[in-house]
Protein backbone atom coordinates (compact mmCIF):
# COMPACT_ATOMS: atom_id res chain seq x y z
CA UNK A 1 0.00 0.00 0.00
CA UNK A 2 1.17 3.80 -0.90
CA UNK A 3 0.80 6.27 1.53
CA UNK A 4 -1.64 8.65 0.76
CA UNK A 5 -1.20 11.59 -0.94
CA UNK A 6 -1.72 14.27 1.17
CA UNK A 7 2.04 13.00 2.50
CA UNK A 8 3.35 14.46 -0.53
CA UNK A 9 4.48 10.69 -1.33
CA UNK A 10 1.71 10.54 -4.55
CA UNK A 11 3.65 7.97 -7.85
CA UNK A 12 5.84 6.94 -4.66
CA UNK A 13 5.97 2.64 -4.91
CA UNK A 14 9.18 1.06 -4.18
CA UNK A 15 11.16 -0.87 -6.70
CA UNK A 16 12.25 -4.56 -7.36
CA UNK A 17 15.39 -3.74 -5.32
CA UNK A 18 14.03 -2.49 -1.93
CA UNK A 19 11.32 -4.82 -1.99
CA UNK A 20 13.88 -7.59 -2.39
CA UNK A 21 16.55 -6.15 0.46
CA UNK A 22 18.19 -8.33 2.88
CA UNK A 23 16.47 -7.85 6.36
CA UNK A 24 18.06 -5.52 8.86
CA UNK A 25 20.85 -6.76 10.52
CA UNK A 26 19.86 -7.11 14.85
CA UNK A 27 20.31 -4.54 17.37
CA UNK A 28 24.01 -4.68 19.20
CA UNK A 29 23.61 -5.03 22.55
CA UNK A 30 24.13 -1.63 24.30
CA UNK A 31 27.81 -1.26 25.63
CA UNK A 32 28.35 0.53 29.08
CA UNK A 33 28.63 4.11 28.89
CA UNK A 34 33.15 5.63 29.12
CA UNK A 35 34.25 8.81 29.49
CA UNK A 36 31.42 10.18 32.21
CA UNK A 37 32.12 11.25 34.68
CA UNK A 38 30.86 13.88 37.71
CA UNK A 39 27.73 15.52 37.47
CA UNK A 40 27.19 14.22 34.08
CA UNK A 41 25.96 10.78 35.58
CA UNK A 42 23.39 12.75 37.92
CA UNK A 43 21.08 12.47 34.61
CA UNK A 44 21.40 8.47 34.49
CA UNK A 45 21.05 7.64 37.45
CA UNK A 46 17.73 6.62 38.69
CA UNK A 47 16.55 7.50 42.34
CA UNK A 48 15.65 4.47 44.76
CA UNK A 49 12.57 6.50 46.50
CA UNK A 50 9.40 6.70 45.03
CA UNK A 51 8.07 10.31 45.56
CA UNK A 52 4.47 10.31 46.85
CA UNK A 53 1.65 11.61 44.57
CA UNK A 54 -0.71 12.57 47.91
CA UNK A 55 -0.14 13.13 51.66
CA UNK A 56 -1.60 9.43 52.38
CA UNK A 57 1.16 8.56 50.44
CA UNK A 58 3.73 10.61 52.14
CA UNK A 59 2.03 9.48 55.60
CA UNK A 60 2.36 5.76 54.36
CA UNK A 61 5.89 5.89 53.25
CA UNK A 62 9.03 4.56 54.64
CA UNK A 63 10.49 8.17 54.39
CA UNK A 64 7.66 10.18 56.22
CA UNK A 65 9.90 11.21 58.77
CA UNK A 66 11.95 13.33 55.67
CA UNK A 67 8.89 14.54 53.82
CA UNK A 68 7.18 15.69 57.40
CA UNK A 69 11.22 17.56 57.60
CA UNK A 70 10.29 19.07 54.38
CA UNK A 71 6.28 20.18 54.90
CA UNK A 72 7.87 22.07 58.21
CA UNK A 73 10.05 23.72 55.85
CA UNK A 74 7.15 24.86 53.46
CA UNK A 75 5.03 26.15 56.39
CA UNK A 76 7.99 27.98 57.98
CA UNK A 77 8.36 29.86 54.88
CA UNK A 78 4.83 30.54 54.30
CA UNK A 79 4.51 31.76 57.99
CA UNK A 80 7.81 34.05 57.36
CA UNK A 81 5.63 35.89 54.25
CA UNK A 82 2.16 35.59 55.93
CA UNK A 83 0.46 34.15 52.78
CA UNK A 84 -2.88 33.92 54.24
CA UNK A 85 -5.83 34.80 56.95
CA UNK A 86 -7.66 31.20 58.05
CA UNK A 87 -11.70 32.73 58.24
CA UNK A 88 -14.85 30.92 57.89
CA UNK A 89 -15.73 29.79 54.28
CA UNK A 90 -17.79 32.71 52.41
CA UNK A 91 -21.34 32.00 50.90
CA UNK A 92 -21.04 31.57 46.94
CA UNK A 93 -17.56 31.45 46.61
CA UNK A 94 -15.08 29.69 44.32
CA UNK A 95 -12.73 27.71 46.78
CA UNK A 96 -9.62 26.58 44.97
CA UNK A 97 -8.19 23.42 46.03
CA UNK A 98 -4.75 22.66 47.09
CA UNK A 99 -2.59 19.79 47.80
CA UNK A 100 0.90 18.91 48.48
CA UNK A 101 3.61 18.34 46.04
CA UNK A 102 6.70 16.13 46.84
CA UNK A 103 10.04 15.87 44.87
CA UNK A 104 13.15 13.88 45.95
CA UNK A 105 16.42 15.66 44.57
CA UNK A 106 19.64 13.30 44.07
CA UNK A 107 23.20 13.33 43.47
CA UNK A 108 25.65 11.69 41.02
CA UNK A 109 25.78 8.55 42.46
CA UNK A 110 21.89 8.60 42.33
CA UNK A 111 21.60 8.85 46.04
CA UNK A 112 18.43 11.25 47.67
CA UNK A 113 20.42 14.79 48.34
CA UNK A 114 17.41 16.39 49.40
CA UNK A 115 13.65 15.65 50.17
CA UNK A 116 11.26 19.03 48.91
CA UNK A 117 7.56 19.51 49.71
CA UNK A 118 5.63 22.58 48.12
CA UNK A 119 2.04 23.46 48.93
CA UNK A 120 0.55 24.29 45.62
CA UNK A 121 -3.00 25.57 44.66
CA UNK A 122 -4.68 23.77 41.69
CA UNK A 123 -5.23 26.51 39.86
CA UNK A 124 -7.42 24.63 36.68
CA UNK A 125 -10.12 25.45 39.23
CA UNK A 126 -9.95 29.32 39.41
CA UNK A 127 -12.53 31.39 37.29
CA UNK A 128 -11.75 33.38 34.87
CA UNK A 129 -13.29 37.02 35.90
CA UNK A 130 -13.77 36.13 39.73
CA UNK A 131 -10.73 34.85 41.08
CA UNK A 132 -8.13 35.81 38.46
CA UNK A 133 -7.95 37.78 35.40
CA UNK A 134 -4.52 38.01 33.43
CA UNK A 135 -2.16 36.08 33.67
CA UNK A 136 1.71 36.38 32.34
CA UNK A 137 4.68 34.13 32.91
CA UNK A 138 7.86 36.43 33.02
CA UNK A 139 10.26 34.35 30.51
CA UNK A 140 13.05 36.15 28.80
CA UNK A 141 12.92 35.90 25.24
CA UNK A 142 15.55 33.42 24.24
CA UNK A 143 16.69 35.94 21.34
CA UNK A 144 17.44 38.81 23.83
CA UNK A 145 19.41 36.54 25.88
CA UNK A 146 21.65 35.58 22.99
CA UNK A 147 22.06 39.39 22.25
CA UNK A 148 22.96 39.85 26.10
CA UNK A 149 25.13 36.54 25.66
CA UNK A 150 26.72 38.05 22.66
CA UNK A 151 27.04 41.84 24.11
CA UNK A 152 28.77 40.64 27.29
CA UNK A 153 31.49 38.59 24.98
CA UNK A 154 32.38 41.99 22.80
CA UNK A 155 32.58 43.60 26.31
CA UNK A 156 34.23 41.13 28.15
CA UNK A 157 31.50 41.10 30.72
CA UNK A 158 30.59 37.81 33.08
CA UNK A 159 27.34 37.08 33.55
CA UNK A 160 25.85 37.00 37.48
CA UNK A 161 23.24 34.53 37.99
CA UNK A 162 20.51 34.73 40.87
CA UNK A 163 18.16 32.32 42.27
CA UNK A 164 14.93 33.94 44.23
CA UNK A 165 13.68 31.58 47.13
CA UNK A 166 10.18 31.16 46.99
CA UNK A 167 9.70 33.82 44.57
CA UNK A 168 5.80 33.65 43.76
CA UNK A 169 5.10 33.99 47.40
CA UNK A 170 6.40 37.91 47.41
CA UNK A 171 3.69 38.36 44.99
CA UNK A 172 0.35 40.48 46.31
CA UNK A 173 -3.22 39.42 45.40
CA UNK A 174 -5.31 41.93 44.12
CA UNK A 175 -8.00 39.57 43.68
CA UNK A 176 -9.93 37.51 46.37
CA UNK A 177 -8.39 33.83 46.17
CA UNK A 178 -10.11 31.33 48.93
CA UNK A 179 -8.37 28.52 49.08
CA UNK A 180 -8.54 24.86 51.02
CA UNK A 181 -6.48 24.44 53.67
CA UNK A 182 -3.50 22.06 53.88
CA UNK A 183 -3.87 18.75 54.16
CA UNK A 184 -3.38 17.28 57.34
CA UNK A 185 -4.12 20.28 58.86
CA UNK A 186 -7.91 21.04 57.79
CA UNK A 187 -10.60 22.90 60.19
CA UNK A 188 -14.67 21.94 59.31
CA UNK A 189 -16.25 25.30 57.81
CA UNK A 190 -12.63 27.17 57.24
CA UNK A 191 -10.56 28.27 54.34
CA UNK A 192 -7.36 30.28 53.90
CA UNK A 193 -7.98 33.69 52.37
CA UNK A 194 -4.72 33.65 50.46
CA UNK A 195 -2.65 37.37 50.56
CA UNK A 196 0.22 36.70 48.54
CA UNK A 197 0.17 34.49 45.20
CA UNK A 198 0.84 31.08 46.14
CA UNK A 199 2.54 28.15 43.44
CA UNK A 200 0.18 26.79 41.06
CA UNK A 201 -2.17 30.35 40.72
CA UNK A 202 -2.90 31.16 37.55
CA UNK A 203 -1.55 34.91 38.68
CA UNK A 204 1.51 33.94 40.62
CA UNK A 205 4.10 34.57 37.76
CA UNK A 206 2.40 37.65 36.82
CA UNK A 207 2.39 39.40 40.29
CA UNK A 208 5.58 38.37 41.29
CA UNK A 209 7.10 39.91 37.90
CA UNK A 210 5.12 43.11 38.75
CA UNK A 211 6.60 42.94 42.35
CA UNK A 212 10.36 42.51 41.36
CA UNK A 213 9.61 44.98 38.41
CA UNK A 214 8.27 47.57 40.98
CA UNK A 215 11.07 47.43 43.93
CA UNK A 216 13.93 47.74 41.34
CA UNK A 217 12.04 50.77 39.80
CA UNK A 218 13.11 52.47 42.74
CA UNK A 219 16.81 51.86 41.78
CA UNK A 220 16.75 52.96 38.68
CA UNK A 221 15.69 50.21 36.35
CA UNK A 222 13.54 50.28 33.45
CA UNK A 223 11.92 47.89 31.16
CA UNK A 224 13.18 47.79 27.88
CA UNK A 225 11.40 48.40 24.87
CA UNK A 226 12.65 45.13 22.84
CA UNK A 227 11.76 42.18 26.15
CA UNK A 228 9.66 43.16 29.53
CA UNK A 229 11.89 40.87 30.86
CA UNK A 230 15.16 42.66 30.21
CA UNK A 231 15.35 45.82 32.63
CA UNK A 232 18.60 47.99 32.19
CA UNK A 233 19.81 50.80 34.76
CA UNK A 234 19.26 54.21 33.99
CA UNK A 235 23.14 54.18 33.40
CA UNK A 236 23.03 52.05 30.79
CA UNK A 237 25.53 49.62 32.61
CA UNK A 238 23.74 46.74 33.69
CA UNK A 239 20.73 44.73 32.14
CA UNK A 240 18.67 42.48 34.59
CA UNK A 241 17.11 39.55 32.43
CA UNK A 242 14.01 37.61 34.03
CA UNK A 243 13.60 34.37 33.65
CA UNK A 244 10.81 33.20 36.03
CA UNK A 245 13.03 33.55 39.08
CA UNK A 246 15.90 33.24 37.82
CA UNK A 247 17.54 36.99 37.64
CA UNK A 248 21.11 36.86 35.59
CA UNK A 249 22.94 40.21 35.77
CA UNK A 250 24.66 41.14 32.29
CA UNK A 251 27.23 44.07 33.11
CA UNK A 252 30.66 45.13 34.32
CA UNK A 253 32.30 43.78 37.45
CA UNK A 254 32.65 46.51 39.80
CA UNK A 255 30.26 48.96 42.26
CA UNK A 256 27.08 48.83 40.41
CA UNK A 257 26.45 45.16 39.70
CA UNK A 258 27.41 44.64 43.75
CA UNK A 259 25.14 46.98 44.59
CA UNK A 260 22.40 45.87 43.00
CA UNK A 261 22.87 41.97 44.19
CA UNK A 262 22.76 43.91 47.98
CA UNK A 263 20.09 45.36 47.11
CA UNK A 264 17.49 42.35 45.80
CA UNK A 265 19.23 40.33 48.64
CA UNK A 266 17.76 43.08 51.12
CA UNK A 267 13.87 42.81 49.84
CA UNK A 268 13.93 38.77 48.92
CA UNK A 269 15.75 35.04 50.06
CA UNK A 270 18.30 35.31 47.12
CA UNK A 271 21.07 32.52 46.51
CA UNK A 272 23.90 33.42 44.57
CA UNK A 273 24.75 30.69 42.12
CA UNK A 274 28.11 33.32 40.88
CA UNK A 275 29.06 33.03 36.88
CA UNK A 276 26.73 32.30 34.50
CA UNK A 277 27.35 29.02 33.23
CA UNK A 278 23.55 27.00 32.83
CA UNK A 279 20.98 28.52 31.37
CA UNK A 280 17.47 27.11 29.17
CA UNK A 281 19.79 23.81 28.58
CA UNK A 282 22.69 25.34 27.35
CA UNK A 283 26.09 25.37 28.84
CA UNK A 284 27.85 28.48 28.88
CA UNK A 285 31.32 29.43 28.79
CA UNK A 286 32.88 32.85 29.50
CA UNK A 287 36.73 33.04 28.32
CA UNK A 288 39.02 35.89 27.82
CA UNK A 289 38.47 34.99 24.10
CA UNK A 290 34.78 34.97 23.86
CA UNK A 291 31.99 32.89 24.67
CA UNK A 292 30.90 28.94 23.86
CA UNK A 293 27.83 27.50 23.93
CA UNK A 294 27.13 24.05 24.10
Amino acid sequence: MNPPERYGFEGYAPDASMRDAPPRPPTPEPQPLEGIEGSQWANLSVLTVKEPKSFRQARVSTQWSDWKKAMDEELKSLKENNVWDVIPKPVGRKIVASRWVYKAKGNAQGEVKQYKARLVAKGFSQILGQNYDEIFAPVVRYDSHRLLQALSACKGWRPRQLDVKTAFLYGILKEEVYMDLLEGSRLDGMVAKLKRSIYGLKQSPREWYYRLVEYVGHFGFVITAWDPCVLVHESGDLFLAIYVDDITLFGATGELKEQTINMLKTEFKVNDMGELNWLLGIQITFTDDGITLS
